[in-house]
Order: C-alpha cells, then structure tokens, then sequence
C-alpha cells in the first residue's frame, strides 16, 4: 500500500505544475481505486476459508465485465478460447475477480507486444502471453509477497501474490508455465466447477 500512497503523493505534488489536471485526476483515482480493492482483498482474506461468500461465478461474465471497464471492449491482441458454455467457479466474487483481473494485467503488462490467450476450460482458466519468459531462477519465488519476476518489472511484487492467496483462500490452485512455443502462462485450477448458460 506505501507504494500506492507514495503514487498518490508524488501526483499531489506534481499537481502544482500541471496543465492537464483530468488526466492527472483520473490516474490519481484509479491508484486510490487499486488500493481500496487491496484493502477489500486483505479483509475477505483476514476470515477463515470456511466463512467466505462462495458462490457459482460466470467467469467469461466476469472477464468481459473487466474488459469492458478497463479496454472499452475485448482488445485486438486478445483471445477468449475454451467452452461453448460458460463456465462457473465456486469462490468469492470478489477474490475471483480480483485475480482475474490481477492475472490479466500481468499477462498485458508483460506481453512484449504479443497477442493475449485466455482460456477457459472446465476447472480452469489460463492467461497466456508471447513475451519474455521468468528466468528459471526466479520462478520458484514468483507468488512471494514483494517479489517482481523479471528485471524489467515496474510492479510492486504484490499482485500475483495476492493471487496465490486468494487461491489457497478459496481452495483453488494457480500454476506457472512455459508454453512450448515460449511466453508465460499462469493457470488457474478451481474445483465444483460447472457448465450452464
């Protein structure tokens, strides 16, 4: 959370000289928007397991839903694959969604410029890029709180941790992985998943 309070402070700061103050402003809201969501996530994750909200999640649903917020609609470089039918995901909606959208920020901000797969499946769903893969020797620390995998990382080593949480939390799993081809891959496996529509 500091390196959310230092963003907003240094916007503050940086606020006395700009010209283009909505643009600053819609940067300032979305930092402080992140960081009520990890509070949220933090606080769902303080109960036991057993006392979180589960429910069946549409999970295509719930991607589209983040597309449209933060893409205006499905991007160019991206690819929905998997089921005729929607898929559902036993967990809590907001820890599902927080880490679908956590997963595919990471798959966009590390992508290289190469197109984006999600793909869902019955009992998983995957995030899958073309870009630079984590070097072998870092990968066994990636869900480590504070820990950013590649060189050029400009995170806070805090999001796919929170994931891994989340995961365990809900008593899902999530896995990283090298395609054959090269890239990245993170998939996340659910169990009482269900098909419907």
């Amino acid at each position: 959370m500091q390196s959310g309070l230092d963003i907003i402070e240094g916007r503050l700061e940086s606020m006395k000289g700009e010209a283009d103050l909505q643009k600053l402003l819609a940067r300032m809201q979305k930092n402080l928007g992140n960081m009520s969501a990890i509070v949220h996530t933090l606080l769902i994750m303080a109960r036991k397991p057993n006392d979180l909200d589960k429910t069946a999640i549409p999970l295509e649903s719930v991607l589209n839903g983040i597309f449209e917020e933060e893409y205006g609609g499905m991007p160019e470089n991206f690819s929905l694959l998997g089921e005729a039918e929607e898929i559902h995901a036993l967990g809590d909606p907001f820890l599902v969604r927080m880490l679908i959208r956590n997963l595919l920020e990471n798959a966009c901000k590390y992508a290289d410029g190469s197109p984006v797969d999600v793909r869902l499946a019955n009992g998983s769903i995957s995030f899958r890029n073309g870009g630079e893969s984590i070097p072998e020797e870092t990968r066994a620390r990636i869900f480590e709180n504070g820990f950013c995998g590649k060189a050029n990382g400009s995170g806070s080593g805090l999001g796919l941790s929170l994931v891994y949480r989340a995961c365990e939390h809900m008593g899902w799993r999530v896995d990283y992985a090298v395609p054959p081809e090269g890239g990245n891959e993170f998939i996340v496996h659910f169990p009482g998943s269900s098909t419907g529509g």
